[in-house]
């Protein structure tokens, strides 16, 4: 039985395209508002992926070697990155919304 969802026989639906560039010139206005949103993810993405590698640091390199600079400093940004994390999905998140509104704003139009 074949899955309704198939990659062998993909075939790119002919009424898509027109919709995908009306969504296009949608958002072209707003690029500087998209680039900087898909800023806020990456940037999500790398701090959410940093914290289990300072864990690492302190549990490998810090704890050991009664490192107790390293150790502090490590302790820190454990506290700091999820701070920092919270900022910067707020900031996504008021991006998000802003992009939104103006997109729906101009569909009313």
């Amino acid at each position: 039985m074949h899955s309704p969802i198939s990659c062998s026989n993909a075939k790119p639906n002919k009424a898509a395209i027109p919709i995908l560039r009306r969504l296009l010139k949608l958002f072209l206005p707003y690029w500087k508002l998209g680039s900087f949103a898909l800023l806020t993810i990456f940037s999500m993405d790398i701090l959410n992926v940093a914290s289990p590698k300072i864990l690492e640091l302190l549990i490998d390199q810090a704890i050991p070697h009664k490192d107790l600079v390293l150790l502090a400093v490590l302790s820190f940004l454990l506290l700091a990155v999820p701070s920092l994390t919270g900022m910067v999905g707020i900031a996504k998140d008021f991006l998000d919304v802003t992009l939104s509104q103006h997109i729906m704003d101009d569909l009313r139009r």
